[in-house]
């Protein structure tokens, strides 16, 4: 429990939206406030700091209750998962005599998140989800989560070139939007709403007692679930999504929580994955969301159906020695505009630490507490283990999500830079030769700067060539001395080539 006092005159609630325009060149702030005052004459300042705390924007006004604040700010730093660029909106109340009664703040980005021509786009460019859903699980307190585990998560996502997260099935704890908005990861945001059971029975849709359905009685709840979630999270730069929830049918009641987001917050678009079994309300989700459909059936619906995004926001389930299908969906990108990837199931098993019959600790799942009926280890299917320990899986989702490919070239290697706004300043390349399996050369590259969407051939000082097998491995690495999202996080990406030289018979895995 925790108990604050406020003063008098005190500022309840703000509403911030921050939008570049269609050049990207200016940006649109806008601010809701709502202040309770007494009958005394107050003023509010408000101040845009930039991520260093400097000033960009303030402006002084009498405070009233309700206010509409609007400013328009040149050349704004626009936030992505690869520039996590965040502004700080300060506001100030004071008394009519000029005293300081309460500070109030806000993190603030600029960015554009829109649909064109059924292609989901951020800034400009086409969004390419390299996903995962999260449960908020610890093996040692379960649900209950530790600041460190949350900041090993982010650390552990970036590493390994994750830039989404569907927050399944439930709003998460607040200090991971915060730590989402500073180091940049994108969120589906998802109300706390799932009922398969109600309207799916023994693996057919048989909704005849569905919950909420159409219901009317069920309306204000699904309503007031969809708008706690949306007022504690409007202000966090990391939601590019608001999700109705998880396999509950299409039903009337969540097209409802829909049209509620898209007055509350028309800037953001709305996912729902229940309309593939519901098609009364189509127009209830933004993106057509599918869970595990074979490749074939996903070029099936993309070759006829162009009007909205597809993503799937569950796909290649990482029960056991899995993940081997993941290139397969990955490839349906250079074919479809409109495909937007997807988020893998899931990110960590759900097993507890416990004392096993040996006497020895270890972590246990459905059926090891004595529970029936249970799905056994069917809890356990995330790239990393209960302990946050990271399973071998986690390899190959790394590589197939960088967004680096390296290809070995006869003067050294080329890299085509798939991100869409970071250029690699501040990446190094290094590289190693083997002869045989036994290495006798290796190095490194400062400069490797590569616009974004672009491809260079870097040179590199290989010494003279021999007979036998020559294996050239390179990697782009990440300086100490730059910060992911401003965290200070390394990341790499990797890639090998083997070749005999000459190199026209060289192969490269990317």
């Amino acid at each position: 429990m925790e108990l604050q006092a406020q003063p008098t005159a005190h500022v309840e609630d703000i509403f911030v939206r921050a939008q570049p325009d269609e050049a990207l060149a200016k940006g649109t702030l806008t601010a809701d406030v709502y202040l309770r005052l007494p009958a005394e004459t107050h003023t509010l300042r408000a101040e845009l700091l930039s991520a260093d705390g400097k000033p960009v924007d303030s402006l002084t006004l009498p405070a009233e209750a309700n206010m509409h604040i609007t400013r328009h700010i040149a050349h704004p730093l626009l936030w992505s998962a690869e520039t996590p660029n965040l502004y700080t909106l300060r506001l100030t109340l004071q008394d009519e005599g000029g005293s300081l009664v309460e500070v109030a703040q806000t993190q603030v980005c600029f960015r554009r998140i829109e649909i064109q021509g059924g292609v989901l786009q951020l800034n400009g460019q086409r969004l390419r989800l390299c996903g995962v859903n999260r449960h908020e699980f610890g093996c040692k307190a379960g649900r209950v989560l530790t600041k460190a585990e949350m900041i090993f998560d982010i650390q552990t996502l970036k590493r390994n070139n994750i830039n989404a997260v569907r927050t399944s099935h439930y709003p998460n704890h607040s200090l991971w939007y915060r730590l989402c908005d500073r180091y940049g990861m994108y969120l589906i945001d998802e109300s706390n709403l799932e009922s398969h059971g109600s309207w799916m029975k023994m693996g057919k849709v048989e909704p005849s007692w569905a919950v909420p359905a159409d219901l009317p009685q069920w309306r204000a709840a699904c309503l007031d679930r969809a708008a706690n979630m949306l007022e504690r999270d409007k202000n966090h730069a990391s939601v590019l999504f608001w999700s109705c929830g998880n396999e509950s049918f299409g039903v009337a009641n969540i097209h409802a929580m829909a049209e509620y987001f898209r007055r509350r917050d028309p800037n953001r678009p709305v996912h729902y994955e229940g309309i593939f079994c519901d098609r009364r309300y189509p127009d209830t989700s933004d993106v057509e969301s599918r869970m595990y459909p074979p490749v074939a059936e996903v070029a099936e619906w993309l070759e006829r159906e162009t009007e909205k995004p597809f993503l799937l926001c569950e796909y290649s389930h990482a029960m056991g020695n899995s993940c081997g299908g993941l290139s397969d969906y990955l490839a349906l990108e250079e074919r479809y505009p409109q495909y937007q990837r997807g988020f893998i199931w899931d990110y960590i098993d759900q097993a507890l630490e416990t004392t096993l019959p040996n006497g020895m600790r270890g972590l246990a799942y459905g059926g090891d507490f004595g529970d029936q009926p249970t799905d056994r280890n069917f809890c356990g299917n995330g790239l990393v283990f209960a302990d946050r320990t990271l399973s071998p899986k986690m390899q190959e989702v790394k590589f197939l999500y960088q967004n680096v490919r390296i290809t070995p070239t006869a003067e050294g290697v080329a890299l085509l830079n798939r991100s869409l706004f970071d250029d690699l300043c501040g990446y190094r390349l290094r590289w190693r030769l083997t002869h045989d399996g036994e290495p006798f050369a290796d190095g490194q590259r400062n400069d490797v700067a590569v616009p974004a969407g672009e491809q260079r051939v870097f040179a590199l000082p290989l010494p003279p060539m021999r007979g036998g097998r020559i294996c050239v491995a390179v990697r782009a690495v990440l300086e100490r001395g730059r910060a992911v999202g401003q965290g200070g996080l390394p990341a790499d990406a990797r890639a090998s080539g083997y070749c005999n030289y000459p190199p026209h018979s060289a192969r490269s895995r990317g």
